[in-house]
């Protein structure tokens, strides 16, 4: 049986074109070597034509940019267009090819021109869905946080703040987008939106205000209240009329709302509220206390102290302390209140002052056992004798401690060193000795004046006791004062010696030196 392909002895390779399968066409491309291909084409050489030749590889890109073909037959000599413009839709492209015709071709060194087609894909353009707008916010004060952008570029937004409101309110923020490369639409605008909710801002209200503070007292005088927001602009009324019981009163309040709240600057009419005692209510402005006499030694007559109404029920303290400066101290006086006061019965505690005195103490001087210092004072306004004498019976160390008592109280009497004999100069200044007791036994008061020492005293008007008054068991000095201006207090002529020391301890006499220059 024959081949299908039948016989080979058909001409291959040659320039003759060889009858195709057809049975109608001539062709080199089908010489082969078939019977069926044998039979005369054209004595000459064929023509190449767009049809005899395959164009591959065309393609376009989405932004159309051109891969060129490759051709099976010839030499592509150019081709057009360069490149496409971008579509929004995929779009058939048609390459124009120039091919050079090879040589073994009837028309060889021409020039056809074939074409080829390729499909270029859509180039999307951008939408503002495509677009992820994150970032954005709205403040209470309707301040905003702009967003940001995952594509293009944000060129624009409006607006540029909201109002306060009220609600919790939806905001909207247009913004214009500038499309990048790569879009059908590059460089377009592209107006989008982004939402956002502002939270409310509070409407201030007076029960949102606490009001403390207000007052009233029993004559109907006010004390005006303070508030933790806002500011009193006014109050009404300036002040109330006396009552006979408790009465509560109102007061009116135009409060000014301040910033951070939607009725900023607006006035809001609140109210407050007190109690007014009676009129009839005693307090310590009604009474007065006297008898606050207090001594340098920090004691006063408790006895004395007295007030004009109701009862004393206790006072504190029940001494001071002593100074070494004037002090101004303050006596706390606890009345109760009589009858006919709307109080009655209750204790209101009251107070007073009265300035204490610095205190001056002769040291302890320590004279042997069974020794004496005593104190004389003179005032006699008769003869203007006006001194101190200070006695010491002392057989050990004989004078030593009337001259050092002596020695020391003019030190601070005259603010100078003292000695025996010398005169020293006084300014405007009293000097007061007092009992243990608080007794005043001896005061002057001298004007620029002067004292002197002299020694020994009139020996004949020492102590009886402890020796009989024998004059030879003792040593004495005296501060003789001149130019006395005044003498007070509750001084006598030629009153008793005093002791200041016994039996090696302090008796508790005192002495108060008050510059009144």
């Amino acid at each position: 049986m024959r081949s299908k392909r039948g016989s080979y002895s058909s001409p291959r390779g040659s320039r003759r074109a060889c009858l195709c399968k057809d049975g109608a066409t001539y062709s080199r491309k089908c010489c082969d070597g078939e019977l069926i291909n044998q039979g005369i084409g054209s004595i000459s050489a064929p023509s190449l034509g767009c049809q005899d030749l395959t164009l591959s590889g065309f393609s376009v890109a989405i932004d159309g940019t051109i891969t060129l073909p490759t051709t099976d037959i010839g030499t592509i000599t150019a081709t057009t267009p360069a490149s496409f413009a971008a579509v929004d839709t995929s779009t058939e492209r048609t390459l124009t090819v120039s091919i050079l015709v090879p040589s073994d071709y009837s028309n060889a060194e021409k020039t056809i021109e074939c074409t080829t087609t390729a499909s270029q894909p859509a180039t999307p353009t951008l939408s503002c869905s495509d677009v992820t707008l994150s970032g954005f916010a709205v403040a209470q004060n309707g301040t905003i946080t702009l967003p940001s952008a995952d594509i293009g570029t944000i060129s624009g937004t409006s607006p540029a703040s909201f109002a306060i409101v009220d609600v919790s309110t939806s905001r909207t923020l247009n913004v214009d987008i500038t499309v990048p490369s790569g879009y059908f639409n590059a460089g377009a605008t592209l107006n989008c939106s982004a939402t956002a909710t502002q939270p409310l801002t509070p409407t201030l209200a007076c029960s949102d205000i606490t009001i403390s503070g207000f007052a009233v007292d029993e004559n109907g005088a006010i004390t005006l209240p303070t508030l933790d927001i806002g500011t009193i602009s006014s109050s009404s009324p300036a002040s109330y009329a006396t009552v006979s019981t408790n009465t509560v009163r109102t007061l009116n309040l135009d409060i000014t709302v301040p910033a951070g709240y939607f009725n900023t600057g607006s006035t809001l009419a609140c109210t407050t509220t007190a109690t007014q005692p009676p009129y009839n209510v005693l307090d310590c402005s009604e009474v007065t206390i006297s008898g606050f006499d207090l001594y340098a030694s920090g004691r006063y007559n408790s006895s004395a102290v007295a007030v004009d109404i109701g009862t004393i029920d206790s006072m504190s303290p029940g001494s001071f302390a002593t100074v070494t400066t004037e002090t101004t101290r303050t006596l706390t006086v606890n009345i109760t209140v009589p009858s006919g006061y709307s109080n009655a019965g209750q204790t209101i505690a009251c107070t007073t002052t009265d300035t204490q005195l610095p205190i001056f103490y002769f040291d302890q001087q320590t004279p042997s056992s069974g020794t004496y210092v005593e104190l004389e004072p003179i005032i006699n306004t008769g003869t203007s004798t006006y001194a101190f004498s200070v006695y010491a019976n002392d057989p050990v160390t004989s004078k030593t401690n009337a001259l050092a008592l002596m020695n020391q109280l003019g030190a601070v009497i005259a603010g100078q060193g003292t000695s025996p004999g010398s005169t020293f100069s006084l300014g405007n200044v009293r000097i007061s000795f007092y009992s243990p007791s608080d007794v005043l036994l001896a005061q002057y008061r001298a004007f620029s004046g002067t004292f002197i020492y002299t020694t020994p005293d009139d020996l004949s008007s020492v102590p009886s006791s402890p020796y009989g008054g024998n004059a030879s068991n003792w040593t004495s000095y005296k501060m003789v004062f001149t130019g006395i201006s005044s003498v007070g207090g509750t001084a006598v002529s030629s009153p008793n010696q005093e002791t200041l020391i016994t039996n090696n301890s302090d008796a508790g006499y005192y002495w108060v030196i008050e510059d009144l220059s």
